[in-house]
């Protein structure tokens, strides 16, 4: 038997060289991808890092600086670090410790489910075969560059250490399950939910087994039950504590920041019946005859394949009617309970093409109940769980035959278990060839050792302030994951990044980085607290560069420090901001809905020189109080606010009283990012609420004719200004009116009859714009007023303009139009 598990494991090494080709080749200088791939070396490379270094901040990651706990936005890979470690921490190499760790994964996941089925068999071959069919599945050859995918290696070793543990209930075996638990759980939090739901219905299943027996033969071993129950419980606990630290993490990122996913998020990464035929791309057996699709689709990646196999289907149908072994049937539950929650929360015909059932599907329900099911994405990944149990069930087909096979006649001598591991090799042969996909992987070459660029050694001996390079990952002209793999080599804090979710301003940041070399861009860095910003000039256009270099020589608060080729390293000066050169107004719309939500403006002005700026992870929290009943709101203040007269228009949502009537409602803030402000106001609660809100633009200026006749054109100049980052589309309207109030002419439209949207106006630039009203033939002569207002087009509702003191307005008079005969 030992020779036999020696082998086993042999087996699936030398499987995993071949079918990782050429990647097996570059372990040490290569990945399959440079967009994922490189994430999870990174993930890898931080897990080791922090264990060796600062373990209580795990968390804290050095991306998207200053948000903490960035690591909880994606998958913590934790097993997969600890498996890095050791190599990582010999060569320095992280690409060299993350192939490792992805190689042991497919060694891991054929050589824990060989011992599942030996287990459960009695068989080796039967668990060779199970291994191979389980670790080379379609689904994990599909994702070879996700390593969270991957990481299925602890499954079988837990259920096997599960089944252990209920049959001979021991402390070591609780202490075994609740290591290989906790080891699955940490690779992927994906995993732990699958893993947890198997657990705990094969747990359910031997006792439901064990009970009948008793009942069945009158025999009782109720201390023995206790026992099991006793240890079960303690497992769980053990398991809830050990994960309780690594869990919170995502449930505050999750409670923080929004981070869940809705049910219309999952159905993109749900399974599709027509994914159950088909094979990965570049598939060598079965390509001619099944479906493949290497089409990108929602993340970037192509579908996922996952047709099981004619031979494990096969395999797994004789071990079903002819194996032996309750425990069979318990796996054929399990794959078909997975096989279901695959499919998400309704079913789909193809990616894309809904079956048009009404009916949700059991996915959808545990959606609403199970706790950590919203930050779930996707659905498909319940594959892992039906080729494990396909897996084992194709063991039991491969013991059945063998058991056919002996109560055949013999042959004489060593020919017998010559034969029968002829046999065995011919199972593991053909599974190896359905799973065979040329070339398996791809070999993406990674900057390791001396080619590493300069810069970032650098970098790792200048302190552990934050730095920024430019341009930002994922803009124009930017990397993909080129910063985020390159800072394992100085693990300095960044405002940039890339993970499974992004925080919500960092759009903010990358808008204004993209206009850098702008005094809004400087400001904000200066907030940000980056000490070193990294040009790497030979990432934008020749013409782009020198129009930066010219506005680089003269800004102040920076300062170029070194350069290494066309990576060029500037010094960013300091700056404090408190929010003392800002003024600060609320607007309050005078009329409310009684019990419904309701929203005042809070109009923040900087008459400053330089640009107010603060941190993304900066809130401002003020007191509301109607009628002396406090409550606290959540303000979302714009990064930076333009100077020279630049606002902000902050809305501030709450909620209106019950009660109609004249209510007087004052808002506070003592220490905030805008710095200590008290307002008060009366608002009408009623039927009907205000739906005008304001926005940071201004009319600077204007010019119309004093006289027309009827029958004219009327030409209106306009300019507008900016005052900060415009968050819609918005219409405007010019309009001739009488002294009545009611218009004659006038027209609406986007400026510059939309060749200047809004959504692309930069703060602080001023817009040139003219229309011409047409007066009709049959004007009555007489005084007439030019209005001109902004509205949202969408659902006209009003929005209201700024003036110059930076209080709201709903409309501007631009002056008198006297009609003559």
């Amino acid at each position: 038997m030992r020779r036999a598990t020696a082998a086993a494991l042999l087996l699936f090494v030398v499987l995993s060289l071949v079918l990782t080709y050429p990647l097996a080749l570059h372990l040490a200088d290569a990945v399959e991808d440079p967009q994922d791939a490189l994430l999870n070396v990174w993930i890898t490379a931080w897990d080791g890092h922090q264990l060796l270094s600062d373990p209580l901040d795990l968390f804290d990651a050095n991306i998207f600086y200053p948000y903490p706990r960035t690591l909880a936005y994606s998958e913590l890979l934790l097993g997969n670090g600890l498996l890095a470690l050791p190599v990582t921490a010999a060569t320095g190499n992280p690409v060299l410790g993350y192939n490792v760790a992805l190689l042991l994964s497919f060694v891991l996941s054929g050589f824990g489910t060989y011992l599942l089925v030996l287990a459960l068999t009695r068989s080796p071959g039967a668990g060779m075969v199970a291994g191979t069919i389980f670790s080379f599945s379609a689904y994990r050859m599909t994702n070879m560059a996700q390593a969270q995918l991957l990481t299925t290696q602890w499954m079988p070793f837990a259920l096997l250490a599960l089944l252990q543990l209920m049959r001979r209930p021991r402390a070591r075996h609780v202490v075994i399950f609740v290591l290989l638990f906790c080891l699955q759980a940490l690779s992927s939090f994906y995993y732990a939910i699958l893993l947890a739901m198997a657990a705990a219905g094969l747990v359910v299943w031997q006792l439901t087994v064990r009970v009948w027996l008793r009942a069945r033969s009158g025999e009782g071993d109720g201390f023995h039950l206790r026992r099991v129950l006793l240890y079960l419980l303690l497992a769980a606990v053990l398991c809830v504590l050990i994960m309780l630290p690594f869990a919170l993490p995502y449930f505050q990122v999750q409670r923080d920041l929004g981070f869940e996913r809705s049910l219309a998020d999952n159905e993109p990464f749900s399974a599709s019946l027509r994914q159950y035929l088909m094979v990965p791309p570049g598939s060598l057996v079965h390509g001619r005859w099944l479906p493949s699709d290497d089409t990108p689709i929602a993340g970037g990646y192509a579908v996922d394949a996952l047709f099981p196999g004619l031979v494990a289907v096969a395999l797994s149908l004789w071990g079903l009617l002819r194996g032996r072994g309750r425990a069979r049937w318990f796996f054929l539950l399990l794959a078909l309970a997975s096989l279901i929650l695959s499919f998400g929360p309704r079913l789909y015909l193809a990616p894309g093409r809904p079956a048009g059932l009404e009916v949700n599907l059991p996915y959808a329900w545990l959606y609403a109940l199970v706790p950590g099911f919203k930050a779930l994405r996707a659905p498909v990944r319940f594959d892992a769980l039906v080729m494990l149990s396909l897996a084992v069930l194709a063991g039991y087909g491969v013991a059945a035959l063998r058991g056919s096979l002996k109560n055949r006649p013999r042959p004489q001598g060593r020919r017998a278990p010559m034969l029968l591991a002829m046999g065995v090799l011919l199972l593991v042969g053909l599974v190896a060839i359905e799973s065979l996909v040329w070339p398996a992987a791809k070999a993406q070459p990674v900057p390791v050792g001396r080619e590493v660029p300069q810069v970032y050694r650098w970098l790792a001996d200048q302190g552990s302030e934050p730095v920024l390079e430019l341009p930002m990952a994922f803009t124009p002209g930017g990397p993909q994951l080129d910063y985020q793999y390159l800072s394992t080599y100085h693990w300095r804090p960044t405002p940039d990044g890339y993970s499974g979710f992004v925080p919500p301003k960092h759009g903010q940041i990358v808008y204004e980085m993209e206009r850098f070399p702008s005094e809004r861009a400087l400001s904000l860095l200066q907030a940000l607290g980056v000490r070193h910003l990294v040009i790497h000039t030979g990432r934008f256009a020749a013409s782009r560069w020198q129009e930066m270099e010219r506005a680089l020589s003269g800004m102040v608060d920076l300062e170029l420090v070194e350069s290494f080729g066309g990576d060029r390293v500037y010094e960013v000066t300091p700056r404090a901001f408190d929010g003392g050169e800002l003024q600060v107004n609320v607007y309050f719309p005078p009329t409310a809905t009684a019990g419904r939500p309701y929203a005042a403006y809070i109009i923040a002005l900087n008459w400053g020189a330089r640009s107010f700026a603060i941190k993304p992870t900066d809130v401002s929290e003020p007191a509301v109080a109607w009628q002396g009943e406090e409550s606290t709101a959540t303000a979302d203040v714009p990064l930076v606010t333009s100077p020279h007269g630049g606002a902000a228009v902050i809305p501030l949502p709450m909620m209106a009283p019950t009660t109609p009537g004249r209510h007087r409602v004052t808002v506070r803030e003592e220490d905030g990012p805008l710095g200590a402000w008290s307002f008060t106001g009366e608002v009408v609660v009623g039927e009907a609420g205000d739906s005008a809100f304001p926005v940071p633009i201004r009319l600077e200026a204007w010019e119309v004719a004093e006289a027309a006749r009827p029958g004219d054109s009327l030409p209106v100049a306009l300019t507008w200004r900016a005052l900060g980052k415009i968050d819609a589309y918005y219409s405007l309207y010019v309009k001739l009116v009488d002294g009545e109030g009611n218009a004659v002419a006038g027209w609406d439209g986007q400026p510059r009859s939309g060749e200047a949207p809004t959504l692309l106006w930069v703060p602080g630039e001023v817009i040139e714009d003219s229309v011409t009203l047409a007066l009709p033939g049959d004007l009555p002569a007489g005084e007439y007023m030019v209005e001109v207002g902004v509205y949202r087009a969408t659902d006209l509702a009003r929005c209201l303009t700024l003036d110059r003191d930076g209080a709201p307005v709903s409309r501007v008079m631009l002056g008198t139009v006297r009609v003559t005969e």
